[in-house]
């Protein structure tokens, strides 16, 4: 990143992202007091390292602290100290965070991703090791052992067949299979 000012009002902002060199120029005035450039660079820096994790990403995580890096720049702009810009970013952030959150959540959903572990449950296993009251023991499946759990809490002894009920984490949540 690097950052060109020109005179007192234009700065040139060059970054190179994947190769390909994105030039930005900011327009800054001084109104009032003295404003600080130092703290102008911080904010846009902030605001396009937040765009780039958001883009990266693509869950509107940090959407919303670009937003109030850029109310917060504004702010510098105008002359603001920096515990008000501060304020300035936090606020705005939040304010952001909590009136398009739950907006975004219905237009935005997510699907859960199928794993290959999904094709395990409704399968008949063999016990391989005693299932003890609300205890773990293990199963087969696949020529794979893996850590079960009775789905009722009952005991299961090693040998007897039983049915993958689901799947929480590495652990197999199984059933006595019915005669």
């Amino acid at each position: 990143m690097v950052f060109v000012c020109f005179e007192s009002t234009l700065m040139l902002v060059v970054l190179k992202i994947q190769g390909k060199i994105i030039v930005f120029i900011v327009l800054y005035l001084k109104w009032g007091a003295q404003m600080d450039t130092t703290w102008l660079i911080i904010w846009l820096a902030a605001a396009v390292i937040f765009g780039i994790v958001e883009l990266a990403t693509v869950q509107l995580v940090s959407i919303w602290l670009a937003i109030g890096s850029v109310v917060a720049m504004i702010a510098c702009t105008f002359g603001a100290p920096v515990w008000v810009q501060l304020l300035v970013f936090g606020a705005a952030s939040a304010l952001f965070l909590i009136l398009t959150r739950p907006f975004v959540k219905k237009v935005i959903k997510i699907k859960p991703v199928s794993t290959n572990a999904d094709r395990m449950i409704g399968k008949t296993v063999v016990v391989t090791e005693k299932i003890g009251k609300n205890s773990y023991g293990a199963v087969k499946f696949s020529g794979v052992t893996w850590t079960a759990k009775s789905e009722s809490g009952e005991e299961i002894q090693t040998g007897e067949n039983v049915i993958i009920k689901a799947i929480e984490g590495s652990k197999l949540i199984v059933s006595k299979k019915q005669p």
